[in-house]
């Protein structure tokens, strides 16, 4: 330990030898976990002028899970720049300090709007999370220029097993880690809406990158299945677990954690509140709604035959129990309902015969009008007589 306490020592104050040109006009850089600067000469000054005073030492304990950005934000996934600065705006004003005094949970959510703002609006961090999510970000979002691992201060940075801020809290405290498994990794996966409905297998490609026996950062790329249940949705996450980041040497790779985006179906439709329910349009005839009629219908177990009620009227729902999307780890027979919303159509162009038979129709309709009009008139006059005759007897009463 006191061997590569000296060796760091003695690589720490060369550095900073040769950056002496720099160091008077450059303020000194603090590791993003640990606080402590990354400049030796100015380390050993605080260190000196603080030795009377209690210490407190601070090292990172994990990565905490974040908000999605464009949440955040309340932005689509395809907001044009101009969207997401407007967004931010409007959060910022609505959240600033300076406007909400004392309140801890405003001061948070500017936080979170302000890191989300940095990294959306950065044509070369944007694509790094769209692809690889937090962890693609150094320090989990905001720092930018590692789209594998974590920074300084995050753990993903190894010099001889040891991250810089390892280095420092053995420098400062004499205490050393020990070995740690790997980081998780972020993956978005892009499912169709039939895959997400019926389950399926899929093969990822992925990289990250890591320090490698030399020193140098290596990408490592690899390839591994990912068995989807039936039901999942958006906004899910499954976790393949050790298909992350490489550990320590003698530990565990991490968890590869795959965030499910599902595109939508021009046909089948989720319910918003129950995603294992589905809607479905189908169109309909006025003879087939006024009739009755069997037409066969799509629906996610293939052609079915559906049964159309005589008397159906406009934007009729019938209901197909046990026919919608399977509920997510649930057993196969835990299933949702399959709504049919009937769409009555009206002809535009009818043949000669059809306007005849038409008009018999309204005709016959007519009659029913009248029949239908006179019971009400002999119900409203029937009403008002014995309302009359009410108001006499009380009168004479």
């Amino acid at each position: 330990a006191e061997t590569m306490l000296a060796g760091t020592r003695g690589a720490l104050a060369a550095a900073a030898t040769r950056g002496a040109a720099t160091a008077a006009r450059t303020p000194p850089r603090l590791g993003a976990a640990s606080g402590y600067p990354l400049d030796y000469a100015f380390a050993r000054r605080e260190r000196a002028a603080d030795m009377a005073q209690p210490r407190r030492f601070y090292r990172a304990t994990g990565a905490v899970r974040k908000r999605d950005f464009y949440e955040v934000l309340g932005v689509k996934r395809d907001a044009s720049t101009s969207e997401i600065k407007k967004a931010y705006f409007q959060l910022a004003k609505k959240y600033h300090p300076d406007t909400n005094q004392d309140d801890e949970a405003a001061k948070k959510q500017f936080q979170e709007a302000a890191e989300a703002y940095e990294v959306l609006s950065d044509d070369e961090k944007r694509p790094l999370y769209d692809n690889f999510g937090h962890a693609g970000l150094d320090g989990g979002g905001g720092g930018g220029g590692n789209p594998f691992g974590q920074g300084f201060g995050g753990g993903g940075f190894h010099a001889q097993g040891q991250s810089m801020e390892d280095i420092f809290e053995q420098l400062f405290t004499g205490r050393a880690r020990g070995p740690r498994r790997g980081q998780d990794l972020q993956y978005r996966l892009q499912l169709s809406f039939l895959e997400a409905v019926h389950g399926c297998e899929k093969k990822i490609n992925f990289q990250y990158q890591k320090r490698g026996p030399d020193g140098r950062p290596e990408v490592v790329s690899r390839e591994t299945g990912v068995d989807i249940p039936a039901g999942v949705d958006t906004g899910m996450t499954l976790q393949v677990p050790g298909q992350g980041a490489d550990g320590d040497p003698g530990m565990p790779r991490g968890n590869l954690m795959v965030e499910l985006r599902v595109a939508e179906d021009k046909y089948f439709k989720r319910d918003p509140r129950r995603s294992e329910d589905i809607h479905v349009e189908i169109p309909v005839t006025i003879s087939q709604a006024v009739l009755g009629a069997t037409v066969d219908l799509l629906s996610l177990d293939g052609m079915v035959e559906l049964k159309i009620p005589a008397g159906s009227q406009p934007a009729s729902r019938l209901v197909m129990r046990n026919k919608g999307a399977q509920r997510v780890n649930g057993p196969a027979s835990s299933r949702g309902n399959l709504y049919v919303h009937l769409k009555l159509e009206v002809p535009r162009n009818i043949t000669d015969r059809q306007r005849e038979l038409m008009e018999e129709f309204a005709q016959e309709e007519g009659e029913t009008k009248k029949t239908w009009t006179q019971t009400m008139v002999d119900s409203l006059k029937s009403f008002i007589s014995t309302s009359g005759d009410s108001k006499k007897k009380e009168a004479a009463a």
